[in-house]
């Protein structure tokens, strides 16, 4: 039984033991392990076991955060600067949702988000991958996210307007992805390249998320390929990763 309380606050690793006892009517052992308690920041991406290489960067989804308070601080000021007088989610046309999604991308904007090129975890080890993920507020406070923080916000903005978001892997490289029809059509597909809030209209963003989806198409078609993946926040959610709650100061 874990205390999830406490396993939440951890944001340095830090060495630790398990013991496990095992005991039958003829005999009994114990052995004590060694592991590292990682950061709640540092997300499994892939690990090693039995000469097989397990992928899971399915995990980012779990960074994701629709219940998010500081959610409600994006979406009043896109309400306050009148980008959009409200958000109707697919009550509304794609034009309509593409519209609510600019006005993310320019609140984003407005608050000078900026790239931030920090993925390193708090821990290494030869046979699991992690990387380090902000959590929304941590992103809010410090304006700087590199490519997956950035995804994350934008990914938890549009599931909480009850939109169809996905996060899409690249080699080396992640960005989001929504749906602005809620038929899941891939002609409605609408890449961001989050790195660009910064500095690039949110036009650009989408025109060089798909050229990047072009560039990588037949890798996407491929189910064996795990550098290309569109990770399905919604489907994630359905198969039991719940969104890691954020402790608001």
């Amino acid at each position: 039984r874990y205390d999830i309380e406490k396993l939440l606050k951890v944001k340095q690793s830090f060495p630790d033991y398990v013991k496990v006892m095992v005991e039958t009517d003829e005999e009994s052992d114990e052995q004590t392990k060694k592991i590292t308690v990682r950061s709640i920041n540092d997300c499994l991406l892939g690990m090693k076991s039995g000469g097989e290489y397990i992928d899971t960067k399915f995990m980012f989804a779990a960074y994701v955060n629709e219940n998010n308070p500081y959610i409600d601080q994006i979406l009043g000021y896109a309400l306050k600067k009148e980008y959009v007088t409200s958000f109707k989610g697919y009550q509304g046309d794609a034009e309509s949702v593409f519209k609510e999604v600019a006005a993310i991308y320019q609140t984003l904007q407005d608050l000078k988000f900026h790239y931030s090129s920090i993925t390193e975890s708090s821990g290494e080890e030869v046979d699991i991958r992690t990387q380090h993920v902000r959590f929304v507020g941590e992103s809010l406070n410090t304006s700087q996210a590199n490519c997956i923080d950035g995804t994350v916000i934008f990914a938890s903005v549009f599931k909480k307007l009850g939109l169809h978001p996905v996060i899409i892997t690249v080699p080396g490289h992640a960005f989001v992805g929504v749906y602005l029809t809620k038929d899941k059509n891939m002609e409605t597909l609408c890449p961001i390249e989050t790195t660009m809030v910064g500095s690039r209209s949110v036009q650009d963003a989408v025109n060089y998320g798909m050229g990047n989806i072009k560039k990588h198409w037949d890798e996407f078609q491929d189910e064996k390929n795990r550098q290309c993946m569109m990770i399905d926040v919604r489907e994630a959610r359905s198969i039991g990763i719940s969104p890691i709650p954020e402790a608001v100061q």
